[in-house]
């Protein structure tokens, strides 16, 4: 009797963790390495690594408060921002986007809010976050939905002092419109952090068949069923 009680409560977890895998499957979730992020989006990844804008390398630029695809620098340029995304210096207004090269590899920061702002809203998205040193203060990141104002997500993280990085991925598949980054340091907006690598795409989470989920008999054994969807059934055919 004892052994049935433990099976199934084991059926019990087993179920409630099926749940929670599916439905962050339909609902949006974090993505935990950029290997996950290029697994999924495959072909449809698109990066931008912010070294198209060429200047000396251990220096900065000011760029503006916004920055696209159109955008030209310096007699260089449209093109130098990849097509889909473009930065936006949001609340409060500083000096502008910085385009840094001060660790030798293209990346982008700004005082204030930093906003990847999404012309196309995409499904996945993922970048490497760092600073020059370690900071007292975690940066925030929020992720909205594709109206750019329901917010889907959102998560405090200390990012590490160069040459080290941290990875921040996120997928939905109901559509992201932007990623708002910023630094609350005690009640005033600090620096957002650094980034680069920015990867992003369109590559849509296919919606499951009708899922049955059950426990059969006192010795509590986990039943699974999945009714195919009728284009998993056209593709077998």
């Amino acid at each position: 009797m004892q052994s049935e009680v433990i099976n199934r409560t084991t059926a019990l977890a087993v179920l409630f963790a099926l749940q929670i895998v599916l439905g962050a499957r339909l609902h949006g979730a974090v993505i935990s390495s950029r290997e996950d992020l290029n697994s999924q989006l495959g072909a449809a990844a698109v990066t931008e690594n912010f070294e198209s804008y060429l200047f000396p390398a251990g220096t900065a630029e000011r760029v503006g408060t916004v920055l696209d695809a159109s955008s030209v620098l310096g007699g260089q340029g449209p093109g130098l921002v990849r097509e889909g995304i473009r930065f936006i210096e949001g609340h409060p207004a500083g000096d502008g986007l910085q385009w840094d090269r001060q660790t030798g590899s293209g990346a982008m920061v700004t005082d204030g809010q930093l906003i990847l702002d999404f012309t196309i809203p995409t499904t996945h998205v993922g970048f490497d976050m760092f600073w020059f040193f370690a900071l007292n203060y975690p940066a925030t990141i929020q992720v909205f939905g594709a109206d750019d104002l329901s917010l889907k997500h959102s998560v405090d993280i200390f990012d590490p002092a160069w040459p080290n990085s941290t990875f921040f991925g996120y997928a939905d598949n109901a559509g992201i419109g932007r990623v708002v980054l910023f630094r609350d340091e005690g009640g005033e907006l600090g620096v957002s952090p650094i980034i680069d690598n920015l990867t992003f795409g369109y590559a849509p989470v296919p919606e499951p068949g009708a899922i049955s989920l059950g426990l059969l008999g006192l010795g509590g054994l986990l039943m699974l069923r999945w009714r195919r969807t009728a284009a998993e059934k056209a593709r077998c055919a």
